[in-house]
């Protein structure tokens, strides 16, 4: 049977009534799992529509009768969901095969942490600087700091310099938060999707193909997305690789992959 991609925008009814972010993340969980009942070779990513936020942009390649059921079934049961057709100007067969492996992967981890609560404000810092420290590790040691300050330098473009020292100001407040994060590995244990979710991003970017983008690439971009898939603002996202960069130059380790699993092993079941 044809498999093709196709994008759906899944979003609540302005109608009033009770009705709450964790609707639209039950929402989409429910479709995706019901897509995959139907069709185990299916592939997904979401977005978070740039456009229309709150709405979510899910990317599905799968048989027609999967997705038609999956949402038909979905909006049943939610009446406060509404799923429609999008016109999203974006083609998944066009990106690179590792590309394509990280975005689900990445979609899979924000997923679950959404239908675990989120990642509090609070806590958005430590979350990312956390999240970037692993990422880095396949890139070589010596270029570890520039790629985090292109990361800074890039996620906080469109703030007005005013705003960038500010965010400097605030990186120094947060740097013994990250040293004592990547100390004790505290900061990611909440979730279990993570040991899973490491093991797959280094097995993507060890695997990518000649052609596709160079790793670091694949990795700054992916690091953006998946925390924008959660919820997490660029300039959150900035303010994290700032103080990361820092913590690299205080001595912190970016744990190798082995290190990666042990370290997580005390992840909640």
């Amino acid at each position: 049977m044809t498999r093709d991609w196709s994008v759906l925008l899944v979003h609540e009814t302005p109608e009033p009534g009770p009705g709450s972010a964790a609707e639209l993340v039950t929402a989409l969980h429910a479709l995706v799992a019901r897509i995959r009942a139907a069709d185990a070779r299916s592939r997904w990513f979401f977005e978070r529509h740039h456009r229309l936020d709150p709405v979510v942009a899910l990317w599905t390649r799968t048989t027609g009768p999967a997705r038609t059921g999956a949402v038909r079934e979905t909006t049943a049961r939610q009446h406060r969901i509404r799923v429609r057709p999008g016109d999203v100007d974006a083609d998944p067969a066009a990106l690179s095969g590792a590309a394509l492996d990280l975005a689900e992967a990445g979609s899979e981890l924000a997923l679950h942490v959404l239908r675990d609560g989120g990642v509090p404000g609070t806590h958005q810092v430590r979350f990312c600087a956390a999240h970037l420290r692993r990422l880095i590790a396949p890139v070589a040691a010596p270029q570890r700091a520039a790629f985090l300050f292109q990361c800074w330098q890039t996620w906080s473009a469109a703030l007005t310099p005013e705003q960038r020292v500010d965010l400097v100001r605030q990186a120094d407040r947060h740097l013994d938060d990250v040293l004592a994060d990547a100390r004790s590995n505290d900061a990611l244990h909440s979730w279990a999707a993570w040991p899973h979710y490491l093991e797959a991003v280094h097995a993507i970017t060890a695997a990518a193909a000649p052609e596709a983008p160079p790793v670091n690439y694949l990795l700054f971009d992916h690091a953006r997305r998946t925390h924008l898939r959660i919820g997490i603002p660029e300039p959150v996202q900035a303010l994290a690789a700032r103080t990361l960069r820092t913590a690299l130059q205080h001595g912190i380790e970016v744990p190798d992959h082995a290190r990666v699993e042990l370290a997580l092993e005390g992840a909640r079941p």
